[in-house]
């Protein structure tokens, strides 16, 4: 135990080790919070280019099933998703941040509204639907600031349409 002390001592007066005081312990979550809250926004506002721009170049997504989906597949999926639907709330609820060097680990609770445009359905009506997830997500602190490089959909979540349970993929 003393040597322990010792070592972060002599660390602690060599600049090799810095306690982070309370306040800079919380800026990469608040940071990262700001950034979910972007996302959000630009989803809400049917924003393309200010939605992608949270993305690293090589973001991809892995599914409960383990299928990786790259950028590219991932912007056509989200300009169709903007084209069809008449609305998007989303929300992102963080448990848990875990950071080391410029990454940052996330757990999220994924929420995702949607209301169709009537000419999606064949008697032109719209439906909502519900999405719901834990995800965890990998972000990158970058000079612009915290990008989103990789989103892991985990087993756990439900969808509905018009309020009735649909199956999930």
């Amino acid at each position: 135990m003393k040597r322990m002390l010792r070592l972060g001592m002599v660390l602690l007066a060599l600049g090799g080790f810095r306690p982070v005081a309370g306040a800079d312990a919380r800026a990469p979550r608040r940071e990262l919070e700001t950034a979910y809250a972007g996302i959000v926004r630009a989803m809400r506002q049917k924003d393309f280019k200010a939605w992608m721009s949270y993305l690293t170049p090589d973001y991809s997504e892995k599914s409960t099933h383990g299928k990786i989906s790259r950028r590219p597949q991932i912007e056509a999926g989200r300009k169709q998703s903007l084209a069809t639907s008449q609305s998007l709330e989303a929300r992102f609820d963080i448990a848990q941040v875990t950071l080391k060097a410029n990454t940052a680990a996330v757990a999220v609770r994924y929420a995702l509204t949607v209301v169709t445009k009537p000419a999606m359905d064949p008697q032109g009506k719209t439906h909502k639907i519900v999405a719901v997830a834990p995800m965890r997500q990998t972000w990158i602190k970058t000079a612009r600031g915290w990008k989103l490089r990789l989103s892991e959909t985990l087993k756990g979540g439900a969808v509905t349409v018009d309020g009735q349970a649909a199956k999930v993929d």
